[in-house]
């Protein structure tokens, strides 16, 4: 059976909660790492790059946080 090339193909969905997912993920993980090195006995430098990832990371963390307040 013949395709119709007359009609247009569906554009293939890309499922966002799956990449909500994975960003989830990336900001859980790099979460986990802080609060470790948080923990530790001595205190660590944190380089400047570093710190700015934290701070990406934890405004993300307060905005999904806001967002899922804002929903319910």
């Amino acid at each position: 059976m013949k395709q119709d090339k007359s009609k247009p193909q569906a554009p293939e969905i890309v499922n966002p909660s799956s990449e909500s997912t994975l960003n989830q993920d990336a900001v859980n993980e790099v979460v986990d790492e802080y609060e470790i090195s948080a923990n530790l006995d001595q205190p660590t430098e944190v380089d400047p790059a570093t710190q700015k990832e934290l701070g990406e990371v934890e405004r993300a963390l307060e905005n999904s946080v806001m967002g899922i307040e804002d929903a319910s």
